[in-house]
């Protein structure tokens, strides 16, 4: 499963645009006074004005899976990481990966992970075009389960294999591209902020078709 485009409100374009592309990089494919757009490796970032403050989303890049260390350096030069456990590095063994967690101008929490199981090894030293994909956006729920199962059943997804299913929690796709299923009273991992409910859309491929999803 691939995500190809994702849709998110921000109440700052203006911010958004310097963070985005002035900080981490990433070229400008299309802005209006109502609209941003950023290419991501394979992927599109789009964020739309809102009225709304203080969305927060989850989501997440996949980076070279030999690249992490020149990650962890790129990114110290541009943000501060959010810290776990005493380390900057987060280590998923279920998952047999690695991510480095940060916040935007708006507040999001953004990930870089590296999935070892994927045949990603570059030989360039990392920095901005590194980045493969947007490869995990999250959902927040009332209900994991019953959102879990709609999804399969009406786009003929599945669970993501590496993961343990839980009430409060749910992940649907594969190493290439996931929806995280997040309830409504957690906290975004790894940090003390209670999730809340944002209008998402989502362009996914999978099994040579692509559709859209738009959570509201």
């Amino acid at each position: 499963m691939k995500i190809v485009e994702i849709d998110l409100l921000s109440d700052n374009l203006y911010e958004t645009s310097r963070f985005y592309s002035e900080l981490l990089g990433f070229t400008i494919s299309d802005k209006t006074e109502s609209k941003i757009s950023f290419k991501v490796g394979s992927s599109k970032l789009n964020f739309l004005k809102s009225d709304h403050q203080n969305c927060v989303y989850h989501f997440a890049f996949d980076i070279p899976h030999n690249k992490l260390d020149e990650a962890l350096k790129w990114l110290l030069l541009k943000v501060n990481l959010i810290e776990f456990q005493g380390s900057n590095i987060i280590d998923f063994p279920n998952w047999n990966a690695k991510s480095l967690y940060f916040y935007d101008n708006n507040g999001n929490i953004l990930e870089f992970i590296a999935r070892f199981e994927n045949d990603n090894k570059s030989d360039t030293a990392f920095d901005n075009f590194s980045i493969a994909s947007i490869s995990e956006i999250a959902f927040v729920t009332n209900n994991v389960e019953k959102l879990a199962k709609d999804l399969i059943q009406t786009y003929g997804l599945t669970y993501y294999h590496r993961q343990v299913q839980r009430d409060d929690f749910s992940v649907i796709g594969d190493d290439n591209g996931l929806i995280i299923l997040v309830s409504s009273t957690r906290n975004w991992f790894p940090t003390p902020i209670k999730v809340e409910k944002f209008p998402v859309k989502v362009t996914i491929e999978t099994n040579n078709n692509s559709f859209e999803l738009e959570y509201k």
